[in-house]
């Protein structure tokens, strides 16, 4: 069964992107830090990998919390002591679902994406050719993608093709984590794909729970029947 998607936003609390990772800490001070989804940590102290359950976000201007499955469920019950500490929030509850189009068919922007492990920034630096740089990134995203279709209880898995049309380097960004700060080169990238993933703020790639790597619909598959719905369509027009 697909999985729940859980959108809340908290309407007294002002921020932009760059305030996330201080709204990370604000909501997890709330619940003492004894919900592990919301900060991804074990109860030994180390990271977890796995695909964030939980993510933050700044939407319209407000703090605002995305969570998927279980993370939904988390959200779900500490929602009064959260609303009692933060104020007034709105919730918006959907299932996840995909449309499966045509290659190409669905255009994304994607920003502030972290893409490269240091492997693969490795690999990346031993190169100049934009070409190679693209071909790189769109195993990467397609990688990405799937992962978040399995997380999203999306199966079975379709056969997800990329293209990147667009790449901005934005630089470094210094990431702050439990062993002191990290530099990532993050990008703004425009796509295009066959297959419409929900759009809920959901991010993909490194510390996408913290704000990057988010995921914006631009343009909608259009629905594509048989020869003979779309002839039968014609005639009823």
């Amino acid at each position: 069964m697909p999985a729940s998607i859980l959108t809340v936003v908290f309407e007294n609390q002002y921020l932009q992107a760059y305030d996330i990772p201080q709204w990370r800490r604000v909501v997890n001070d709330v619940v003492g830090w004894q919900e592990p989804l919301l900060h991804n940590h074990t109860p030994e102290g180390g990271e977890t990998h796995a695909y964030p359950l939980v993510q933050f976000r700044a939407v319209r201007g407000r703090g605002a919390l995305v969570g998927v499955g279980a993370g939904a469920e988390v959200l779900l019950r500490i929602m009064p002591l959260l609303q009692t500490e933060l104020g007034k929030a709105q919730l918006e509850l959907d299932q996840a679902a995909m449309q499966e189009g045509q290659t190409g068919e669905v255009q994304y922007a994607l920003y502030r994406w972290l893409a490269l492990s240091p492997i693969n920034y490795a690999e990346w630096r031993q190169t100049r050719s934009l070409r190679l740089h693209v071909a790189h990134l769109e195993r990467i995203l397609t990688g990405q993608l799937l992962g978040l279709l399995k997380t999203l209880q999306l199966e079975p898995l379709p056969k997800v093709v990329v293209e990147i049309e667009h790449l901005d380097e934005l630089g470094h960004f210094s990431i702050p984590t439990d062993k002191g700060e990290v530099q990532h080169l993050a990008f703004d990238v425009k796509f295009s794909c066959n297959v419409a993933v929900p759009q809920h703020q959901l991010g993909i790639g490194k510390f996408s729970s913290k704000g990057y790597g988010i995921l914006e619909m631009q343009m909608k598959p259009q629905h594509h029947g048989s020869p003979q719905q779309n002839q039968k369509d014609k005639k009823t027009r």
